[in-house]
C-alpha cells in the first residue's frame, strides 16, 4: 500500500545524494520543499512496508513526523517530549510496547539526524488522503531557525 514506487525511490535516492552536496544552495532549498513529502516517504519507507492498514500507516507517519521534529531539539528536550508522548498514549502499561516504540522511535531520530540532516525544516501539519490505491500525503513544513 505504500505509494513510492521502485522508480521513486531511485529518483529520490539520487536527489538526496545531490542535496547532501548543495544544501545550501538556494535551487536546493527550494527543491526540498517541493521534494519533502516524497523524502520524508523515503525516510519512513520501511515502517511503512510493513504497515498493513491506512490506519496504520496514517500512525506511523504521524509518529515518524514526531521524531523528525524532535531530532531539531537538545537531547533533555526530546528526552521529555518522548516521555509525555510514553504517557500520553499510555505505553508503560505493556513493557513489551514500550520497549517497541522506544527502539523505533530513538532510531527515527538517529536516522533524521545522521541520513537527512540537510533538511532544515519542521513539519508543521500532516495531510493523510487515503486513495483506492494507497494514500497521498501532504506536508506542511517551516523552516527550522
Amino acid at each position: 500500500m505504500n505509494t513510492l514506487t521502485s522508480k521513486d525511490r531511485e529518483d529520490i535516492k539520487i536527489f538526496i545524494k545531490i542535496a547532501k552536496e548543495r544544501y545550501q544552495d538556494k535551487e536546493i532549498q527550494d527543491e526540498i520543499i517541493n521534494k519533502l513529502p516524497t523524502i520524508f516517504l523515503e525516510y519512513v519507507y520501511d515502517l511503512l512496508s510493513i504497515a498493513e492498514t491506512h490506519i496504520e500507516q496514517e500512525n506511523t507517519i504521524t509518529t515518524a513526523a514526531g521524531a523528525w521534529n524532535l531530532s531539531f531539539i537538545s537531547e533533555d528536550k526530546s528526552e521529555k517530549e518522548i516521555n509525555r508522548f510514553i504517557k500520553k498514549m499510555n505505553l508503560k502499561k505493556d513493557p513489551d510496547m514500550l520497549n517497541a516504540f522506544n527502539v523505533i522511535f530513538r532510531s527515527l531520530i538517529i536516522k533524521k539526524k545522521t541520513e537527512y540532516s540537510f533538511v532544515r525544516r519542521f513539519i508543521d501539519k500532516v495531510i493523510f488522503n487515503k486513495e483506492k490505491e494507497g494514500f497521498s500525503l501532504q506536508l506542511i513544513s517551516s523552516p527550522v531557525p
